[in-house]
């Protein structure tokens, strides 16, 4: 349970841009998480608005770029452009609808800064959920991009999100070739699309 409420607060990141020359990662994130915990406790909105200011939002803060990049790792030099781009797109949706999913569950908890660590352009932050009495601890990677802080890797409890899915999707292109990867990421977008009707 403790692990399901830290990925889907993991989601609360994903909200509002923040001046890079203003703020610090800890400051920009802190205001996210306000903004997002706002929207969630905002009953005058439906269901289906929320769900699509959180995707709307994944997309702006996730470098889903860089984060393809990294999840395909030797994959990525052998992979097309054509097939890098629709990875990039894909995966990202796959994000987006796992997480809008997510944040629906949120139910209070809060969150705990501890610190950060920024070097050559790029952040640490580390934080902790407070859920039932228990810390869960979050680690936030971070990259400058433009005017921003964008998200590129989040480590929940010592596991990496992004090497999750290295392992997963570099399995199947093994056994079956990134195509087969593609075919079956399709196939789970319509999965949660299905699921988010009901």
């Amino acid at each position: 349970m403790g692990k399901k409420i830290a990925a889907l607060l993991t989601a609360t990141l994903f909200l509002c841009g923040a001046a890079l020359a203003l703020q610090t990662p800890t400051a920009s994130m802190k205001s996210t998480i306000d903004s997002v915990i706002s929207i969630l406790n905002d009953k005058s909105k439906s269901k289906t608005d929320r769900r699509e200011k959180v995707i709307t939002a994944v997309r702006a803060k996730f470098d889903f770029p860089a984060m393809s990049q990294f999840v395909l790792a030797a994959n990525w030099k052998k992979a097309s452009e054509e097939q890098k781009k629709l990875f990039i797109d894909k995966f990202g949706k796959v994000l987006e609808q796992t997480y809008a999913g997510r944040l629906e569950e949120y139910s209070g908890e809060t969150v705990k800064y501890i610190g950060e660590e920024v070097i050559d352009g790029k952040a640490k932050l580390d934080t902790a959920i407070l859920s039932q009495g228990k810390e869960i601890p979050i680690t936030y990677k971070l990259r400058a991009v433009s005017d921003d802080w964008l998200i590129y890797d989040v480590v929940i409890e010592g596991v990496s999100l992004a090497r999750n899915y290295n392992a997963t999707y570099g399995e199947i292109i093994h056994k079956e070739g990134m195509d087969s990867l593609l075919k079956k990421m399709d196939e789970k977008l319509s999965q949660k699309a299905e699921q988010a009707k009901k």
